[in-house]
């Protein structure tokens, strides 16, 4: 029974701050009869994520704290990111529509996660521009449709 032992993950912690350590804990545990888990490829999962998340690392970091942390400030980031999300799942049918609206929520995702004010304001200014590109989409398309009509 002792070679058919494998090691399965407790605790995958994901940590991503200024000061983070990506931390695995595994147990021993027996396999069951018919489990073909792999436990080398899971295992390898945090590894691959710590590859990817390098560059959000060294983009975004621990900044202009007042603008992350102040109550009212995080009511008007989620009023943004609802904004967002729901200028994103307007039926529109032009193509790429949706794409600044979806970069707007990544870039203030980004900042709320990383508790960088800086990454925040730029999410502000991009959900400024995403109304803006919105609202003349919408404007041309009733100026096309008083001149069809």
């Amino acid at each position: 029974m002792l070679n058919k032992l494998l090691f399965v993950p407790s605790l995958i912690d994901f940590d991503v701050g200024r000061n983070s350590h990506h931390t695995l804990s595994c147990s021993v545990t027996e396999q069951t009869p018919g489990s073909n888990l792999d436990p080398v490829g899971f295992l390898a999962l945090p590894i691959a994520f710590g590859v990817r998340n390098a560059g959000i690392e060294r983009l975004a970091r621990t900044r202009l704290e007042v603008v992350s942390r102040y109550w009212l400030l995080r009511r008007f980031h989620g009023i943004c990111l609802v904004w967002n999300a729901i200028l994103m799942a307007l039926p529109l049918p032009i193509p790429f529509t949706n794409l600044l609206p979806a970069y707007t929520i990544l870039v203030l995702a980004i900042g709320l996660l990383e508790s960088d004010g800086l990454m925040l304001l730029i999410g502000y200014g991009l959900t400024g521009a995403t109304t803006t590109f919105f609202i003349s989409v919408i404007g041309g398309v009733v100026m096309l449709l008083m001149y069809l009509g």
